[in-house]
């Protein structure tokens, strides 16, 4: 199942320029690997859920977030790509 993950990771990195790096973690919800950007310095997360509804519950909550202008939760950055649940 994670095979799927994986690849649908790859699909995206490429569409987006970005490389997939190493995994970060797994669950019931999907997976999560650091991707780098080919044209941005820095790091980020990139996380695949398994299902759509665990994916709609989340994205609801960053919805909220931005909503709201949080931007840092104990020093981690939040934010919403403008291609966030696009493909």
């Amino acid at each position: 199942m994670d095979e799927d993950l994986v690849e649908a990771a790859h699909a995206y990195a490429s569409r987006h320029a970005l490389e997939v790096r190493e995994r970060l973690g797994s669950g019931i919800h999907g997976i999560v690997h650091v991707v780098e950007s080919k044209t941005e310095p820095g790091r980020r997360a990139l996380k695949l859920h398994r299902d759509s509804d665990s994916y709609l519950r989340e994205k609801t909550v960053y919805e909220r977030l931005s909503e709201k202008r949080v931007n840092k939760i104990l020093l981690f950055r939040c934010f919403l790509w403008p291609s966030f649940g696009v493909s």
